[in-house]
């Protein structure tokens, strides 16, 4: 199976916002509006790629164009040149491969369904507003039962620090707490939670 080299991949269709390709241009028509089904030039063309289209009946081309997030022509580089516009941006893909965009299907629609009716949403925009939630919820529980959040984002924050244990130990000392970073794989837990886990300083690294 051949491998692709970085340059070949680095160029993505994902930018022009679009999902198919409803037109491809016919050799003998030079009129723009027959072309692209407008009348007005493309707000992007891109030329002498490598185009990877997914449509069967043209699955590849050597360039394209777009009008308002849409693919509204793919052809040869010498076809879509001849949309170009005043106004028309217009990318050399010097031989680069293009694709549509790729979108991550990895999701846990399962486990997220669940964290919703059972967390706290603390996709929130500042770390007080985080602290209320998580205060607001701690008043409603049994003491010592664990309080959990969950899509917690740092980098959306306009503090511009990340949450951390001084904070939940600010709002709640009487169960502990576990708030879940969007990503997964890290947390925030008050001193509460280290307690209840047996966590100290003393504790060995290894």
């Amino acid at each position: 199976m051949a491998t692709q080299t970085r340059r070949e991949f680095a160029l993505s269709a994902a930018a022009m916002g679009a999902a198919s390709w409803p037109l491809a241009i016919a050799a003998d028509d030079n009129s723009r509006e027959q072309q692209t089904g407008v009348g007005v030039a493309p707000d992007l063309v891109l030329v002498n790629g490598r185009v990877y289209t997914v449509d069967e009946q043209q699955p590849k081309a050597e360039a394209l164009a777009v009008k308002n997030g849409r693919f509204v022509a793919v052809g040869s580089s010498k076809q879509i040149r001849e949309l170009v516009g005043p106004g028309t941006q217009v990318i050399d893909a010097d031989g680069m491969t293009v694709t549509p965009g790729f979108i991550d299907a990895h999701t846990h629609p399962a486990s997220a369904g669940v964290s919703e009716l059972r967390k706290v949403n603390c996709d929130l925009r500042s770390i007080a507003e985080i602290k209320e939630t998580i205060r607001a919820r701690a008043s409603k529980t049994p003491r010592g039962r664990w309080v959990k959040g969950f899509k917690y984002d740092d980098t959306k924050l306009r503090d511009h620090r990340p949450l951390t244990r001084a904070d939940l130990d600010e709002v709640v000392t009487e169960h502990p707490v576990e708030v879940l970073h969007r990503g997964g794989h890290t947390a925030i837990y008050n001193s509460a939670a280290f307690a209840a886990a047996g966590v100290d300083r003393t504790m060995p690294l290894s």
